[in-house]
């Protein structure tokens, strides 16, 4: 996986992200933040909760905080990733994410 950041401030963070043919990334969520993401190029496969969905170029999906999410690439995938935290919080400085064991 290759991510950019293509800007950060206090209460969002705008990226890029791409997977490879075959990637997988996840099972994770986020404890204090909610992610919403566009599918740029490609298609993949997205599990939010359990809940299979096959999203392609121009669909979206949302990973509000505490949804546990998994992103599987059928080809290479480029997503823009946008994330949204907590009013007042340093969301940046403080580790959000919870990987789970496969």
């Amino acid at each position: 996986m290759d991510q950019e950041i293509l800007k950060r401030s206090e209460s969002y963070h705008l990226g890029l992200l791409r997977l490879k043919s075959g990637e997988k990334l996840g099972p994770f969520l986020h404890r204090r933040h909610s992610r919403s993401f566009v599918v740029l190029e490609g298609e993949a496969q997205v599990t939010l909760e359990g809940l299979s969905l096959k999203r392609s170029r121009g669909e979206m999906f949302h990973a509000p905080k505490q949804t546990r999410i998994t992103i599987e690439a059928f080809c290479e995938v480029l997503l823009l990733d946008a994330s949204l935290a907590e009013p007042n919080r340093d969301w940046f400085l403080e580790k959000d994410t919870h990987a789970e064991e496969n």
